[in-house]
């Protein structure tokens, strides 16, 4: 380093050696700290980067249906955290010796907050997931409604009414903590019932969602929810329950829960960036698929072979006998552009007959 570059240059050695001492000890005390306020700005950057993706990606017919709302919201939920955690920390640095008797007091709104927050974005991400599974309930072969949307609902339910019961008693609790020490804030909730209750019934909801995804992967690039809102977050917060359950600290948790939130945030997005610019929009797939199946003859129709059997088409309709295997779509009239589909009993997705 150059002695322009360094700022204790014009310092006296022996003071620039007890200052250079003094910058790397709370750097080594503070450093894993540090490592949680790259980790939050990084995952912040990321999230914004990927908001705005999702802005560009859409057209205003999109941004008025409740998926898109249902994303935006997630993304505000999931995107706070962040915040929260970088004032906790920098808050906690720049705090002074009389800062101190009262950061516990000062840092309860960010704690309550974030506690909000950290848990209410994993159902609004859930919640999500759930809108997109209604429209494949519609598929053929598909299980009853009822049988599979009342868990799932119960279970948000469950997890929601947990929450709130949870914030109530940690702000409850809290008022009678001692100003002075930050760190009773989160031993609280170790010994709190209601954080391991919500992180098992959204493992039980997951796993449950997870069962269903036979029926998402009909869908091209829903495969991308399956994989990026089921199996990472679960491994996410099994993790966060070994952490609360074995008091293995705070900043290792911190770092978890921030990781654990984005992932779950940048796995929406994702899914919902890919399937809007593969066209993949709810309940529109499987007609596609019979549109682009039709065969159409823009020349004057006169006959229609169907197994080698010809049928005049002037001014009636095809007989019983030719379409005893299949069924016409339409009348036919002699003269005019006609777009003929038939379906077969055996195979009742090939619309593809040929009028000639």
């Amino acid at each position: 380093m150059n002695s322009t570059d360094n700022p204790l240059a014009s310092v006296p050695p022996q003071l620039a050696d007890i200052i250079q001492l003094a910058i790397n000890t709370f750097i080594e005390a503070n450093l894993p700290s540090i490592h949680i306020i790259i980790l939050s700005s990084l995952w912040l950057g990321v999230s914004c980067c990927l908001f705005i993706t999702l802005l560009y990606s859409s057209d205003p017919k999109k941004r008025k249906t409740l998926l898109f709302i249902s994303c935006i919201i997630a993304v505000g939920f999931g995107t706070v955290p962040s915040i929260l955690v970088l004032n906790l920390l920098i808050k906690s640095f720049t705090a002074t010796v009389t800062d101190n008797a009262n950061l516990a007091e000062e840092m309860k709104p960010y704690i309550f907050s974030l506690t909000f927050f950290s848990f209410w974005s994993s159902i609004c991400v859930d919640l999500i997931l759930l809108i997109r599974l209604v429209p494949l309930l519609r598929l053929p072969g598909a299980p009853n409604k009822t049988a599979v949307l009342g868990p799932l609902f119960l279970l948000k339910l469950g997890r929601i009414v947990v929450v709130s019961v949870f914030v109530f008693d940690y702000t409850k609790k809290s008022k009678t903590l001692p100003p002075d020490d930050p760190t009773q804030l989160y031993t609280v909730v170790l010994h709190m019932p209601e954080p391991k209750v919500v992180w098992c019934l959204q493992l039980a909801d997951n796993a449950m969602l997870r069962s269903t995804s036979g029926y998402v992967q009909r869908l091209r690039m829903l495969f991308v929810i399956a994989a990026s809102n089921f199996v990472f977050p679960v491994i996410f917060v099994v993790i966060e329950l070994i952490l609360v359950t074995r008091d293995l600290g705070y900043i290792a948790l911190a770092a978890i829960n921030v990781s654990g939130i984005n992932i779950e945030i940048i796995g929406i997005l994702f899914a919902t960036i890919s399937t809007n610019s593969n066209l993949i929009d709810t309940g529109g797939s499987a007609s596609s698929g019979r549109r682009e199946s039709r065969v159409i003859d823009t020349s004057v129709t006169r006959q229609i072979v169907f197994r080698s059997a010809p049928t005049q088409s002037s001014g009636s309709t095809a007989s019983a006998s030719d379409i005893g295997n299949g069924r016409s779509s339409q009348a036919l009239t002699a003269g005019e552009t006609k777009l003929v589909g038939f379906q077969h009993q055996n195979h009742p997705d090939d619309l593809s007959v040929k009028a000639e």
